[in-house]
C-alpha cells in the first residue's frame, strides 16, 4: 500500500521566512512530510516533479463574491473559482448579498452550498447574513457552517439583501457574540451621506452667490 496520494519532487519550497528545495508529501489533502529532495521512496505514491519551480501555501481569499443562485453573469463558482485557482487561491469565502435569494437562511445557504460542491474547482466557506427579521436565523446558519456574518449600514445595490438599523445591528452583534462568532459591517452611513450630500449641494449654491 502507497505511503502518500501525492508527492512533489525537488520543488523550491517558500515560507513566510526562507526558501528551500525538499520534497513534498500529501496524504488525504493534507502535506504529511516535507524531506530532503530523494529522500522519499519512489514506491510512496504518485509524484510530480518540482524541479526549478516554487511551491507556494495556497492562499486564501476572505471576501469574494460568487452570485449564485440566478446572478451567474455578474460571477459564478465555475469561472470564479477557476480564476482563483490560476492565481494561487486554494480557499475562498463567499459573501451573502449578490445571490437571489441571498444567504440569510439555512435553507439559502444549503442551495448555496449544493451549486458550490458541483462546480467550485477550490475549497469554500459562506458568510451569512444579517439583516433586518432574521435575527432567529443566525443560529441555524452557524450551525451549518458559515465562518461568520455580514451586514449593511446602507443600501448594497441590491433589493434582496436590506441594510440593518441600529436595532437590527445591536440585536444581531448580541447573538453573533453569544455564537462566538464575528460580524463585518459595511460602516458606511445612509444618514451621513445624506448630510454629507445636503452640505456639499449648499456649498456649491453658497459659492455661485459670492461669484
Amino acid at each position: 500500500m502507497k505511503r502518500f496520494d501525492l508527492i512533489i519532487r525537488s520543488s523550491t519550497v517558500v515560507t513566510e521566512t526562507t526558501t528551500y528545495r525538499a520534497d513534498v508529501a500529501i496524504r488525504n489533502g493534507i502535506v504529511s512530510a516535507i524531506t530532503e529532495p530523494g529522500s522519499i521512496s519512489g514506491d510512496d505514491g504518485p509524484a510530480i516533479d518540482g524541479t526549478g519551480l516554487h511551491l507556494f501555501p495556497g492562499m486564501v481569499d476572505v471576501h469574494v463574491h460568487f452570485n449564485e443562485p440566478r446572478r451567474t453573469e455578474w460571477e459564478g463558482f465555475a469561472s470564479g473559482s477557476k480564476s482563483l485557482a490560476a492565481g494561487g487561491v486554494t480557499t475562498y469565502f463567499d459573501m451573502p448579498l449578490n445571490s437571489n435569494p441571498p444567504t440569510i437562511t439555512r435553507e439559502e445557504l444549503d442551495k448555496k452550498r449544493q451549486l458550490a460542491n458541483e462546480k467550485s474547482l477550490v475549497d469554500y466557506r459562506f458568510w451569512g447574513g444579517l439583516v433586518p427579521g432574521n435575527i432567529d436565523h443566525l443560529q441555524d446558519l452557524h450551525d451549518g457552517g458559515v465562518i461568520g456574518f455580514k451586514a449593511f449600514m446602507s443600501e448594497c445595490g441590491t433589493d434582496d439583501f436590506q441594510f440593518s438599523h441600529d436595532e437590527t445591528l445591536l440585536k444581531g452583534m448580541k447573538k453573533i457574540a453569544a455564537l462566538g462568532s464575528i460580524l463585518a459591517v459595511h460602516a458606511e452611513s445612509n444618514e451621513m451621506e445624506r448630510v454629507d450630500d445636503h452640505c456639499n449641494r449648499g456649498t456649491a449654491v453658497d459659492s455661485e452667490r459670492l461669484q
